[in-house]
């Protein structure tokens, strides 16, 4: 599979944007898309923030970031088979390949609360310095689950900022001031904006009683490295469920698990090699003896936390056909 026929699968085709949506996205480095979301999703959306937030307490979001003023979640992938729709929509997949040119993956996928009183964020680029007009590595999704007013902390982005070759902090004296040229994205809960995320972009105060909650779909080029590496955090169970199309979306057609259990009739050469995160493609699950065959046994994958898996490496086999013993691996 390759980039094309993988967003061919997931429904992406010629006309899924207009011209018109290309060219605003061209020219100001955002387009909103309304309706993206209907009313049941954005409850169920809030639903499943509420009960993450309660069950991860004070370690929510560390996988990627945690924000002083706001509640902050991440690893979403491995969190509900709800937050598939973040990376697997065509609208949305159609406008990210726009920015991309094409060869774009998942880097994460995360959701953001700017709390009452909280959540002003200094003008900023999802990027570490600026980059050539038209030569773009990253472009992000904010999924609005409450609406996006004037005093709820919506996004400000800076129109055209994209196409400057600066970054905020070379052409202002002060980032969390208000640019002249800013504007705020006020839309209602279940749009979608695109934004390549070269753009200057920040949230604003929100002066509100209550929480602006959104979902942050982030991507980057196939070249580049994922904010977090979906390969390694990856779970069985989520991988299972996945299409091809959108394995291939999250870059783990192939991914890494680390070995924290001993390799059972594995010498230790060959089991240091395995604990060094060696890239290998599950095969299937067995009980299996030291030179186990696939044919052998096949059966669905157990639960998530502990598992038995049988790794294929050609790496790590000293004969043709033979394969490492099962290993005892968890996610981290």
């Amino acid at each position: 599979m390759n980039i094309t026929t993988a967003l061919e699968a997931l429904g992406v085709r010629d006309d899924t944007l207009t011209q018109a949506e290309r060219d605003t996205l061209n020219r100001d480095g955002f387009l909103p898309l309304p309706g993206i979301l209907t009313t049941q999703q954005i409850e169920a959306f809030r639903t499943r923030l509420d009960e993450l937030l309660a069950a991860e307490g004070d370690d929510a979001g560390k996988e990627v970031h945690q924000e002083a003023g706001t509640d902050r979640l991440s690893d979403l992938v491995n969190k509900g088979e709800i937050f598939e729709v973040c990376f697997t929509h065509p609208r949305v997949l159609a406008a990210i390949a726009h920015v991309l040119g094409g060869e774009c993956k998942l880097s994460s996928l995360n959701a953001r609360s700017a709390l009452p009183r909280q959540g002003l964020q200094a003008l900023h680029a999802d990027w570490s310095g600026p980059v050539q007009p038209g030569n773009f590595f990253v472009c992000n999704s904010i999924w609005l689950l409450d609406d996006f007013t004037e005093t709820n902390g919506a996004t400000r982005i800076v129109p055209g900022s994209h196409q400057s070759g600066q970054s905020p902090t070379d052409a202002m004296r002060d980032p969390r001031a208000a640019h002249p040229e800013e504007i705020k994205l006020l839309a209602l809960a279940g749009t979608v904006v695109i934004f390549n995320a070269h753009t200057w972009h920040g949230g604003t105060l929100n002066a509100t009683s209550q929480p602006r909650r959104a979902l942050h779909s982030y991507f980057c080029r196939r070249d580049q490295p994922q904010q977090l590496d979906q390969r390694t955090y990856i779970r069985p169970d989520t991988w299972a469920r996945l299409s091809p199309a959108a394995r291939y979306i999250l870059d783990v057609s192939i991914y890494i698990v680390r070995i924290i259990g001993a390799v059972a009739g594995l010498g230790e050469a060959r089991s240091a090699a395995i604990r060094r995160r060696r890239t290998m493609r599950p095969y299937t699950w067995c009980s299996a003896s030291r030179t186990q065959r696939p044919a052998a046994a096949v059966s669905p994958l157990p639960p998530f936390e502990w598992f038995r898996k049988v790794w294929y490496s050609t790496a790590l086999s000293t004969h043709p056909g033979e394969y490492p013993a099962a290993c005892v691996v968890r996610r981290v």
